[in-house]
């Protein structure tokens, strides 16, 4: 009985194996008959696609703020020709201005995503210059394909990828992007490669400062490669814009670096904030290991550069790693040189880890798989290391955004609701008053209300905390006036204790004693817990209104008198 369970099994065996040799040799032929390259253009496909649909996820929840109400509409007076042409700040940023403005015009403030389209748009077109350089480098397509995913998630670069004025960045940093590749493919035809130069160029110098570092490492690149007049093309057109632009314009430089000895006693310390913030967002628990993963990564970089590979790589393969470690270094030092009087903490930011991270992990990732890819199982690891990186960055993104998002969302409150005041009426104490001082400082009472009668913003019917916000933002305001005699009806507010006061329509509020600084005085409505910061100083702070309600005046650490 025995012999014969065995010899049914065995049978089974046999046959099982049988089955799966089968299949393995079909798997195989199967694989045989598939292009390489359009297994792997399929799959950059579903990862663009992938990282797109989390992008958009994350954009549409957010809100307008800061600058991006600078590039609606020229300022009075101004033609909208020169103003797209005109820098916002010490930025370039003409298609940025045209796509809002234009868009302003149909849709008005509605349909964020919208305006943000473009910038997503060119961010994952960037993701694909990525994969299209890293090809010149690594021979592994599945490691191409994977570094993509880190790179269109990137969660160090959510303060970028869920602002839609940030159109500047991946605007111009897909456009040097792509100029290097042009300028290092031997598989680029010559035609396409003089016309894709110069319209990168003018492209991308006109969309941000964000390209001249790409920009100037590609054309660096074309002269290594004895194309001379592409190369010259390639830098001259952001170096001279440059320097016209500080020559036709005012551009401001309290943030830049102001001396040599700046530079050396601040740059370093600088510099390793940028790369710090971008690693600590970037891989999460990185914090106390930065220094160590920073030290590694230009250990791999110096020995990338100087150990042989025994496979024997093309210098194609080691001049693109160059040029793009070329181009993470000149954006390091644009940054440098720009931002370097500007606080630390600020400086280093998602806009900034964004385009210093678009060209650090390519490189990063280069120097590991010369090293750790010679195998399929290490390629097959470092794929699923690149793999977990980007679905901890999609967690990461998501909940920075989310974070983003509820801090918008009173900037939306508060200009909805002062849209529906606006039409019902309400009489700001001056046309120059801002509703939303914090988040929208550009729009004043009078473009606020030229958007509500041209119905170009969602009126909201404001809550009361929010109504009584905006009252105050725009119902109160200092005047430029000394203190003087007429207000008669004074009382004194000791040290953090507050007074309700009628309706008035001016307020004096001086200090009791002499100042060495500025004190703060609040004011509130008996009705909410909205608030206004007033500065109070040693010769006291005149205030008008046109709220025609009691007032509640809160005293800070001294003493105040409230005249009426």
């Amino acid at each position: 009985m025995s012999t014969e369970r065995t010899s049914a099994a065995r049978r089974l065996d046999s046959a099982v194996d049988l089955r799966v040799v089968g299949a393995q040799r079909r798997l195989r032929a199967f694989a045989d008959r598939l292009n390489p390259d359009l297994v792997a253009a399929v799959a950059l496909a579903l990862v663009v696609l992938v990282a797109g649909a989390v992008v958009l996820a994350n954009v549409r929840t957010q809100y307008f703020i800061y600058d991006e109400f600078d590039y609606l509409t020229p300022p009075d007076g101004a033609s909208w020709l020169g103003w797209i042409i005109t820098p916002h700040n010490e930025h370039t940023i003409l298609f940025t201005k045209v796509w809002f403005s234009l868009l302003y015009q149909v849709i008005g403030l509605q349909g964020y995503w919208l305006y943000a389209l473009p910038m997503v748009i060119c961010h994952l077109a960037g993701g694909v210059a990525v994969y299209a350089l890293l090809r010149l480098i690594i021979s592994s397509r599945a490691v191409c394909v994977a570094v993509v995913a880190p790179v269109l998630i990137m969660a160090a670069g959510a303060g970028t990828l869920t602002w839609a004025g940030q159109f500047q960045y991946t605007a111009a940093t897909t456009a040097g992007l792509w100029m290097l590749y042009l300028a290092l493919s031997p598989r680029v035809k010559p035609r396409i490669r003089v016309i894709g130069v110069i319209a990168l160029s003018l492209f991308g110098t006109f969309s941000g400062s964000a390209y001249i570092p790409l920009g100037i490492a590609a054309g660096l690149a074309l002269l290594t490669l004895r194309r001379y007049l592409l190369g010259a093309i390639a830098v001259l057109v952001p170096a001279v814009w440059f320097v016209a632009v500080r020559v036709l314009f005012t551009i401001p430089s309290y943030n830049s670096a102001h001396s040599v000895d700046q530079v050396l006693r601040d740059g370093p310390a600088f510099v390793y904030a940028l790369l710090a913030k971008a690693v600590n967002d970037s891989i999460p628990l990185s914090d106390p290991f930065t220094p160590a993963i920073l030290v590694v990564a230009t250990i791999g970089t110096l020995a990338y550069l100087a150990v042989r590979d025994p496979a024997g790589g093309s210098s194609r393969a080691r001049r693109t790693y160059l040029f793009l470690l070329v181009a993470l270094v000149l954006s390091l030092a644009i940054t440098l040189i720009g931002r370097l009087s500007r606080d630390v903490a600020e400086s280093a930011s998602g806009g900034y880890s964004y385009f210093i991270l678009i060209a650090a992990i390519p490189v990063f990732v280069a120097s590991l798989a010369r090293f750790l890819s010679g195998t399929r199982i290490a390629a097959g690891m470092l794929v699923l290391l690149l793999g977990g990186w980007a679905a901890i960055n999609v967690v990461g993104l998501g909940d920075t955004a989310e974070g983003l998002a509820d801090w918008k969302s009173s900037n939306a409150a508060l200009l909805g609701a002062a849209a529906s005041l606006a039409d019902d009426g309400l009489v700001a104490v001056s046309p120059d008053a801002v509703p939303s001082p914090q988040l929208a400082p550009s729009v004043d009472w009078r473009e606020l209300s030229e958007m509500a009668a041209d119905d170009r913003i969602a009126d909201v019917q404001p809550s009361v905390l929010d109504a009584d916000q905006v009252s105050l933002n725009v119902q109160w305001t200092g005047l430029d006036e000394p203190v003087g005699d007429e207000l008669t009806t004074c009382q004194p507010i000791e040290p953090y204790a507050a007074i309700e006061l009628p309706a008035t329509g001016r307020l004096a509020l001086e200090p009791v004693g002499s100042l060495t600084q500025t004190v703060t005085v609040t004011l509130a409505y008996p009705t909410s817990a909205a608030t206004l910061a007033v500065g109070v100083d040693d010769d006291g702070t005149l205030l008008a209104s046109t709220a025609d309600r009691p007032v509640v005046v809160t005293a800070g650490d001294t003493a105040v008198t409230a005249c009426r």
